[in-house]
């Protein structure tokens, strides 16, 4: 028996983990500021690129990123914590020197 075919199956017992996860981070989709585009448009990017990437990481870095330059193009950059300039400088570095997977 190839080894593979026994991996395969795998994709069947962690699925439905996957499934009750997405759920819950659905759920916290109702504290989205909506009227603040601001808020919204780095949201709509993480949601987004987590669905089309198939990886929750890629979603999370593109948020961690847009986040304070959305907020600064709004000229609102007073509103970033000093971490969240930080967690977007990493993020930068995360796609400019390519992604791991």
């Amino acid at each position: 028996m190839p080894l593979v075919q026994p991996l395969q199956r795998l994709h069947y017992a962690y699925a439905p983990a996957l499934v009750a996860v997405g759920l819950l981070m659905t759920a916290s989709a109702r504290r989205i500021d909506f009227d603040d585009l601001t808020e919204l448009v780095p949201a709509f990017a993480t949601i987004g690129m987590m669905v089309f990437t198939y990886n929750i990481g890629n979603g999370l870095t593109a948020g961690l990123l847009l986040y304070p330059l959305v907020k600064t193009a709004a000229g609102r950059w007073r509103e970033v914590h000093p971490g969240g300039w930080v967690l977007a400088a990493i993020s930068a570095v995360y796609f400019v020197l390519g992604l791991p997977h």
